[in-house]
């Protein structure tokens, strides 16, 4: 008896407990932060009770217009068949640990109202949102496993959004029509979007802060984890964004991160790898108005792949107005494109200023292993507390950076070196410029290419030349052909100009395509700013000429490059050509080491004499061998000396 009064009171507490869910009143058993922490130090609105969910969503509206938020937390892994609509009060879930499954094609597990607010925990590990499938056929309310309207707000500290696929839709795991979607950690893996933008999250006409979490296996069009879209501006900091693709086909963008926005993007401490798509691999930047910029901050991102331009990043300016780019301290690295940049491509009026950082190891198909800078474009290394390190990179036409930029300015110190193309520019391949061409602070060392080693300069006959400027050295660099000195190489008779402020430390090595000769030496200095121009003088121990044939002279305010003076000698000649000042001839006869006679002749400036021995009056009895000598009025060689054995009658 006593037995059964227990099991019929327990069955009362059952009723009662059922009722007073009905009603809203869930037993207090679940209680942490809303971060899901039971231990946060930032204090999130305090310890808050939360009440067992069984599924029920009608939970999401309530009639009590008194209450502004309810806290559901999984007891167990629960599916739905329709969807969780909030459209009149706040809702905090943490999934402790358990998995919420949407079990109705078309439509998302979760509907965050106009100007509501859903928040997201999970105080335990493993805790997802899953079960989006089937087509949301365009309809923005259906899009995505979490679907977030205007003036709403989604706020993510924890649990996973992950394994939906969500055709006719953007936003795979995440859609956000005007909202905000603000995001510190979990994460949202392997959503797709197959016939839109955004795998994990897609943000239109509103806003996006993310602080932390990661977003892996994730696949778009568009946009393989993040597309940002309309006026939207927001932050993406300290996320891990891992083998996302945009694969949808021929003009597939931004592997991890797509952007086509008005609005200021802003983007920290990332890390984005083994991204796959056709443009951008890491992160493909479309701006979408005047006067916008985007900035990017200690990122990471390494080993992503595109078959078409931009391995790391994709700079698209839209040929809008003034669309910058500011990278500060960032790492692009080992990323691999089918066409143009390996690391960097720009194209369309866009507008790249690089801070500090290290773009090495990327390779390309065609143009710019490291930066490919399109026409129309605008590219400046900035004068920053760190050095700019290119390093490493590989492609057929500039291996470090190859530009068509309307301008290329290095003023902050950057370091070319160890680049290699397998045709032009190993270290900086120039095809075009209307503006300027500043290298101040440079090294340009142990690069390699077939030509231009160091830089080709084949730019057009626009605008102004290449200027040198204070510290820059271009030397050490190398021919593949041959191994020989291949430094800057002036193709087709283009020039450079030193520049005012040079320190005297500059080093220039210098190859031209044009064969200098005495009456036409290679000028290889074009003077089009006198304003700007070095007018210090003589500069040429500043110019060393990667012929071992060639000298450089300082004539008409310009350096020009004409062959050395040469000596030839036989026993009964002396030929000496292309001496371009006054000099004289030092003849001396050797009787094995000892000095018989010697004789001068003053020579001027002649393009080729031939004289006897006997003419000289040279003393050669008794002489085993003569020697020749051609010196400047400062007793300074102009040329190897030469030396021949006299015949024993």
């Amino acid at each position: 008896m006593k037995r059964l009064l227990l099991i019929f009171f327990a069955l009362i507490l059952t009723f009662f407990a059922a009722v007073a869910y009905a009603n809203g009143e869930i037993p207090e058993t679940h209680s942490h932060y809303i971060c899901g922490k039971s231990d946060c130090t930032e204090n999130h609105k305090g310890t808050v009770t939360w009440q067992a969910w069984n599924g029920d969503t009608a939970v999401g509206t309530v009639g009590d217009t008194s209450k502004t938020a309810i806290y559901l937390y999984l007891e167990k892994d629960i599916t739905i068949t329709s969807t969780l609509d909030i459209p009149n009060v706040t809702v905090y879930l943490c999934l402790n640990g358990k998995t919420l499954t949407i079990d109705n094609a078309g439509n998302p597990a979760v509907r965050v109202g106009k100007n509501q607010t859903f928040v997201l925990c999970d105080c335990k590990t493993g805790g997802k949102i899953t079960g989006a499938k089937g087509s949301a056929q365009k309809d923005a309310v259906r899009f995505g496993a979490v679907n977030c309207q205007s003036g709403s707000q989604f706020v993510m500290y924890g649990g996973s959004i992950s394994d939906n696929t969500v055709e006719g839709a953007n936003g795979g795991g995440i859609f956000v029509n005007g909202g905000t979607f603000t995001m510190y950690g979990g994460s949202v893996n392997n959503n797709k979007a197959p016939n839109g933008s955004g795998g994990a999250i897609s943000v239109e006409n509103g806003k996006i802060d993310i602080y932390g979490g990661e977003m892996k296996d994730n696949s778009a069009i568009n946009g393989g984890a993040i597309h940002i879209k309309g006026n939207t501006t927001g932050e993406i900091r300290n996320i891990k964004a891992d083998n996302n693709a945009a694969a949808g086909g021929k003009n597939s963008m931004g592997g991890a991160i797509f952007t086509e926005t008005s609005g200021i993007i802003k983007i920290y401490d990332v890390e984005l790898s083994n991204n796959k798509a056709v443009s951008g691999g890491g992160v493909y930047l479309k701006f979408a108005s005047n006067n916008i910029y985007a900035k990017i901050y200690n990122a990471n991102i390494h080993h992503n792949s595109v078959t078409g331009n931009g391995g790391g990043i994709f700079l698209d300016g839209n040929d809008t107005n003034n669309p910058s780019t500011d990278i500060y301290d960032s790492k692009i690295c080992d990323n691999d494109s089918g066409n143009n940049g390996g690391g960097i491509f720009a194209t369309s009026g866009a507008m790249l200023n690089l801070y500090g950082g290290t773009i090495s190891g990327n390779t390309c198909a065609v143009s710019g292993g490291g930066i490919r800078v399109a026409s129309s474009t605008y590219i400046a290394v900035v004068n920053y507390k760190n050095p700019l390190y290119i390093n490493g990179n590989k492609a057929v036409d500039g291996g470090g950076i190859s530009t068509a930029a309307n301008s290329l300015n290095i003023i902050g110190k950057c370091e070319i070196e160890g680049n290699t193309a397998t045709n032009r520019g190993g270290g900086v391949y120039i095809n075009r410029s209307s503006m300027f061409l500043l290298f101040n602070q440079a090294t340009v060392t142990k690069n390699t290419a077939t030509q231009g080693g160091g830089i080709y300069l084949n730019k057009d006959n626009t605008g102004n030349e290449l200027e040198i400027l204070g510290g820059t050295t271009i030397i050490g660099n190398t021919s593949s052909t041959d191994g020989s000195a291949n430094n800057l190489y002036l193709n087709n008779g283009r020039m450079f100009q030193f520049r005012k402020g040079l320190t005297g430390t500059e080093k220039v090595g210098v190859s031209v395509s044009e064969t200098p000769t005495f009456s036409e030496p290679v000028d290889i200095e074009y003077v089009f700013d006198e304003e700007w121009h070095d007018t210090a003088g003589d500069r040429s121990n500043l110019i060393i000429p990667d012929n071992d044939d060639y000298k450089v002279i300082y004539k008409n305010n310009k350096h020009w490059l004409i062959l050395k003076p040469s000596l030839t000698l036989t026993a009964d000649k002396i030929s000496v050509s292309n001496l371009d000042k006054p000099a004289t001839l030092y003849v001396a006869s050797y009787g094995g080491d000892k000095l018989l006679d010697i004789e001068t002749m003053p020579l001027s400036s002649i393009e080729k004499k031939s004289v006897d021995v006997s003419e000289i009056g040279l003393n050669t009895k008794g002489a085993t061998k003569i020697a020749a000598f051609l010196w400047d009025s400062n007793m300074s060689s102009l040329c190897d000396s030469e030396s021949a054995e006299i015949p024993t009658k």
